[in-house]
């Protein structure tokens, strides 16, 4: 198949772009850190039923006005309830707050009822993280283990190394953009961490194929010529993905747009990844192994 560009003597241009988008989240890590809901921070979490149809904006406003800075979110339950949730924060009773708060949506609605109040221990936040981390670690190595037996090593590093990149990418994501890392940011990393594991095996087993008709071909010349062979079914697959997940950000609610924009970005990533950085990097592996040996 004819290409418009060898994509294999572009390899350190796309490597560079890879490298600036990790150094660009870890640089934002440093300076803001991540949001952390209050799933991982700890804070309260409480419902209200207000008895009557209300609009999100003009609650959100009430409930600004109590908490200030204070980042919030507020989900409507049933149509007439509402759950607001907001961290703990140095020097700030949580306890009046939430007293406050009812006071103020009183003042709107009239009288409400407090359907749940909890409040959640930081402890639990760092328990989910420390499950989620062992969920991708074991996910990393099962797959080290299978690609290793149905490819080989090399690709099996390659693939992790490549998931391992998507989540620092996805990560990058949520520190720029302040997204609060919630359950919702478990179930995105997950989504897209599966979805490029698929898309990136697409490439290595046609790079399987071309290799055992490959003469004196150079790693890199089959893995160019394979990442052609697959580049239509790559991004038919991520942009039919994303009309899906577009459709969500424009006509959801808030809390779907938090879970469908990272994974809008994790597919374009992904999609940059298994193109253009694991098909290269095992070219180079491979490559940079056959001139040891020489």
């Amino acid at each position: 198949m004819k290409s418009m560009f060898n994509i294999m003597e572009k390899k350190w241009i796309f490597f560079g772009i890879a490298i600036v988008l990790l150094l660009t989240g870890l640089v934002s890590f440093f300076i803001q850190g991540l949001n952390l809901d209050i799933e991982f921070a700890g804070g309260v979490l409480v419902t209200y039923e207000v008895n009557e149809q209300f609009d999100q904006a003009e609650a959100e406003e009430i409930v600004r006005g109590v908490l200030g800075d204070l980042p919030f979110g507020i989900q409507r339950v049933g149509g007439t309830a509402m759950t607001i949730r907001f961290p703990y924060s140095e020097g700030v009773n949580t306890s009046e707050m939430a007293r406050q708060l009812e006071t103020a949506i009183t003042a709107r609605f009239g009288d409400v009822t407090v359907l749940n109040q909890d409040y959640i221990s930081p402890d639990i936040g760092r328990e989910l993280a420390m499950r989620t981390l062992w969920m991708v670690l074991i996910a990393a190595l099962v797959m080290l283990v299978y690609i290793s037996i149905r490819f080989e090593f090399v690709t099996a590093c390659v693939l992790v190394l490549s998931l391992i990149y998507n989540l620092g990418v996805m990560m990058t994501i949520y520190t720029l953009f302040q997204i609060p890392v919630n359950i919702t940011f478990i179930a995105a990393i997950l989504t897209v961490l599966a979805y490029t594991s698929n898309d990136t095996i697409v490439i290595f087993d046609r790079i399987r194929e071309n290799m055992r008709n490959a003469k004196k071909e150079t790693y890199s010349s089959v893995a160019n010529r394979s990442i052609w062979q697959s580049l239509t079914r790559s991004i038919n697959t991520a942009v039919t993905t994303l009309f899906i997940l577009c459709a969500l950000i424009i006509l959801g609610v808030p809390s779907i747009r938090e879970f469908a924009f990272p994974i809008v970005v994790g597919i374009i990533i992904g999609a940059f990844s298994s193109i253009f950085i694991a098909a290269p990097l095992w070219a180079t592996w491979k490559d940079a192994g056959v001139k040891g040996k020489a």
